[in-house]
């Protein structure tokens, strides 16, 4: 790539015309080593200024006539043309618009919704203190029957039971000694027999039987302290035992009207617990259900709260979007009013430079036309060129004895009149452009706004119908109002539409504003 570097007389010459308000292009940017070449190609015929007057001393002296750009980008080029910045884009400024109310309009809705939310909340936390307080009583009543249960083991009931086991365990160990006592009757009987047999044999041994008799009688006097203490003993012990079983009989029986008595408590209390634990368990079923709908909600919740997070920074990042547009807007509005000033001017400057120069209209239609002196394209530059160099020397010599300001001045007017009636085209072009994109965006907002109406208002209505059988609702126009300045509700109340929503009760207000939110979900589901 041939580098096009300015020459270090003519940067010299511009730093000492207009010294700290002018540098090279290429002096202010940096670049590898192996860029240099292309940057120099790029930036290096061009000056940097700090204001329009400087860039103009640059562009047109006769000693520089080299490209200029402003701190504010406007390009002033020696061939008499001069550029604005950059022209800002306000094409999309109505479907901003349009989303921003869009979000608005989200986020009012979503501050309903959560709104319902909170009234759901707030009933759950009541249901809640009702189960704190079920769960409350359930734990008293079993304390009560735990009361009444240790009671019972401490009264004369209980020990009475005990004794009575006791008892029955006595009885049954002397019913154990009865076949025993039978036993040894029946061996006292046989024993009975033989002595009588004996007594038989001793009437004919008399005295054999007499000696024996007196050895086992001296046996049995001597067991006889024995077994009578024994008897003794026996008849004592039962006795006792008699007169214990008629008391505990009498206490069995009393016992047993208490046991009575404390069975039908016993079964209230336990009646009353299975009616409280029944109450329990259904509390606690709605509570199950209650909290299962309560962690829906706070997630539904937590999506919205992301949502509304969400819309919040594009409303946010709209408002940004707006404050731009509306700046740049600004600066169009002022750069068209400062190119139909140049215009204007340009206009009286080619006035007068035809009043001065008639011939200019005589050879004004012959302007960039093939085969004509003015035949840009065909014109060879370097033959152009010589000339050039020819009519300078000329020039130079014509110098002493020629008023060389008003050739000058004549030749800037027409570089810059034809810059400027190029810019003005421009402004026009520009502008008959964004009037079009404009009216082309009205034109696509009424459609998409009758469109939605039209869906919106359909589904609106068989909601309502659903939600409040028998009636319904629609949304219409204002009277006198286009489509943008927004819709009415109208509702239809048993035959009869009201004439404002001051008329509806506040359930019916609530049915209103959910089959408003649902149609409207409907048309554009959220994320």
């Amino acid at each position: 790539i041939a580098a096009q570097q300015l020459s270090p007389d003519v940067i010299n010459f511009a730093k000492s015309l207009a010294p700290g308000r002018v540098d090279t292009a290429l002096s202010l940017i940096g670049y590898p080593d192996d860029l240099e070449k292309a940057m120099a190609y790029v930036f290096g015929s061009t000056f940097v200024c700090k204001d329009p007057q400087t860039a103009e001393q640059m562009a047109f002296h006769k000693n520089i006539r080299k490209k200029a750009v402003t701190l504010e980008g406007d390009v002033y080029d020696p061939a008499g043309t001069m550029q604005g910045g950059a022209k800002p884009s306000s094409a999309g400024i109505l479907n901003r618009l349009q989303a921003l109310k869009n979000t608005r309009q989200q986020h009012a809705a979503l501050r309903k919704e959560l709104a319902a939310i909170d009234a759901q909340l707030a009933a759950i936390d009541e249901l809640k203190d009702e189960y704190v307080q079920i769960s409350r009583e359930r734990d008293l009543a079993k304390h009560k029957l735990s009361l009444v249960e240790q009671q019972l083991s401490y009264s004369s009931h209980a020990h009475m039971t005990s004794r009575l086991e006791s008892i029955a365990s006595e009885l049954a160990v002397q019913e154990d000694t009865i076949p025993d006592a039978s036993a040894r009757h029946t061996a006292a009987q046989k024993r009975a027999q033989t002595i009588e047999q004996e007594m038989g044999e001793f009437s004919q041994d008399k005295g054999g039987k007499i000696k024996q008799l007196k050895k086992r009688l001296t046996k049995l006097k001597e067991a006889l302290p024995a077994a009578e203490k024994k008897m003794k003993e026996c008849q004592r012990v039962t006795q006792e035992v008699t007169v214990e079983k008629e008391e505990l009989e009498s206490e069995i029986s009393e016992l047993v009207a208490q046991a009575e008595g404390s069975d039908s408590a016993i079964k209230a209390f336990e009646a009353e617990r299975d009616e409280i634990e029944a109450t329990l368990a259904q509390t606690k079923d709605e509570l199950d259900d209650k909290q299962s709908a309560f962690s829906r909600l706070n997630k539904k919740l937590l999506v919205y709260d992301k949502d509304i997070a969400e819309l919040d920074q594009l409303h946010r990042n709209k408002q940004s979007d707006q404050t731009t547009i509306q700046l740049e807007s600004e600066q169009l509005a002022h750069e068209l009013e400062r190119s139909e000033s140049a215009q204007g001017k340009n206009q009286r400057t080619l006035d007068a430079l035809t009043k001065e120069h008639p011939w200019i209209m005589d050879q004004k239609l012959s302007f960039g036309q093939p085969d004509t002196p003015y035949d840009f394209i065909k014109n060879d530059p370097t033959q152009a060129k010589r000339h050039l160099r020819k009519l300078e020397d000329q020039f130079a010599s014509m110098r002493k004895t020629t008023n060389t300001a008003v050739m000058t001045n004549i030749e800037n007017v027409t570089k810059r009149e034809a810059g400027l009636k190029q810019m003005l085209k421009t402004v026009i072009r520009d502008k008959r452009k964004i009037e079009e994109t404009i009216s082309s965006l009205d034109k696509y907002k009424v459609e998409t706004l009758e469109r939605t109406w039209k869906l919106v208002d359909k589904d609106f209505g068989a909601i309502f119908g659903e939600l409040l059988p028998g009636n319904t609702s629609r949304l219409d126009m204002l009277e006198g109002e286009p489509l943008s300045a927004g819709l009415a509700i109208k509702v239809n109340l048993g035959g009869v539409w009201k004439h404002s929503l001051t008329e509806l009760s506040g359930g019916q207000r609530s049915l209103i504003a959910l089959s408003l939110i649902l149609s409207l979900l409907q048309f554009k589901p959220a994320p």
